[in-house]
Order: structure tokens, then sequence, then C-alpha cells
């Protein structure tokens, strides 16, 4: 109710007052969710920076990374093309 009495004092955005009031009931509906999103995503960074602090996750870093062959092979048909062959 303050934020639709203040809205309605400024004038700036409408002169009825029922609008006024809508626009500040839609103001802290959208604050609620952003609220929400904003816990949501602190929550995953938590879960994520004790994902990184696990002994699991540090023993995989570890291990060294498989490269897919078929991967390899497509780059070497793409850079061959490229490459200098020669006058």
């Amino acid at each position: 109710m303050n934020r639709a009495w203040n809205i309605y004092r400024r004038g700036s955005y409408s002169k009825n007052f029922g609008e006024c009031l809508s626009r500040a009931w839609w103001v802290e509906k959208e604050t609620i969710i952003y609220n929400a999103k904003q816990a949501a995503i602190e929550a995953e960074k938590e879960r994520l920076a004790k994902w990184h602090a696990s002994d699991e996750y540090k023993a995989l870093q570890a291990q060294p990374r498989k490269v897919d062959a078929s991967l390899i092979a497509s780059m070497e048909r793409t850079y061959s093309a490229w490459a200098y062959s020669g006058d």
C-alpha cells in the first residue's frame, strides 16, 4: 500500500490510484519472483563450490582426459585443406 501511495503522490505512473495500486502489486510479485531466482542461483553456487572442494571432483580432475578420435580426424581434414602445400 505504501508503494502505491508513493507512486500516486509522484504522479509519474498515473493519476488514477487504482492503476497505481495495480502497479505496486505487480512490482511486489515481480520482487518475490526475482528474490526466488536469486536464492536459487546462490544455492547452485554453493552446491558447485562444495562439489569443487570434494575429493571426488579432485580425483576426476587428476585423471587424463579422453579424446574422441573422430573429432581429431575431422580437425585434421579441415586444417589440411588450409595448409600450404607449396608451389
